[in-house]
């Protein structure tokens, strides 16, 4: 099957997927972007961007680290905050996780979307524009359009409104701070 067939292909999916609700409609996402779905309640909050999640409620958590996104590091100024934020969303709560790969630590990267009345936030969203994150632009190609311009925009909400990290015009990059202490 060359390009073209298989951007046709994907394309009549995308429009199918349009016109689905549901259960049927995660089944179909899931399927097309590779990803693995579940619900359950969050056990610890690590840092500011990394989770424990216990599946179903049950069994041994599973760790996952919020995808798109990159928190201060807990040594940085507003690591603690930050977690702080993460834990006021989810901590104690029932989460949905679409996970999207695992990193080199075991951990799962996904979306996670927390319940506020009845509407579900994505976590990573909100902490993009509390200044809480940056958009993690080195992963970004591994997100959707969607996710891409959504994540881009909140962090741009975020530094206007000179939230959190972007208080401090001197505040460090999580992933610079980290290869300065490797």
């Amino acid at each position: 099957m060359g390009w073209t067939s298989l951007g046709v292909t994907f394309g009549l999916g995308l429009f199918f997927l349009s016109s689905m609700e549901g259960h049927a409609k995660k089944a179909v996402e899931s399927a097309i972007t590779g990803t693995e779905e579940f619900s359950g309640v969050v056990v610890k909050v690590s840092d500011g961007d990394t989770i424990q999640v216990r599946k179903g409620g049950q069994g041994k958590p599973v760790r996952v680290r919020l995808y798109g996104i990159d928190a201060p590091e807990k040594k940085q100024p507003f690591g603690e905050k930050c977690r702080k934020m993460l834990a006021d969303q989810v901590a104690g709560k029932t989460v949905r996780v679409w996970v999207r790969e695992q990193d080199r630590y075991g951990r799962s990267i996904g979306k996670v979307l927390y319940s506020q009345g009845k509407d579900w936030k994505d976590a990573g969203l909100t902490l993009l524009k509390s200044g809480c994150a940056w958009h993690y632009k080195a992963f970004e190609k591994r997100q959707t359009l969607e996710d891409r311009t959504s994540y881009a925009a909140a962090e741009i909400e975020g530094r206007k409104a000179r939230q959190g990290v972007w208080s401090d015009p001197s505040q460090e990059a999580p992933w610079e701070f980290r290869k300065k202490r490797r």
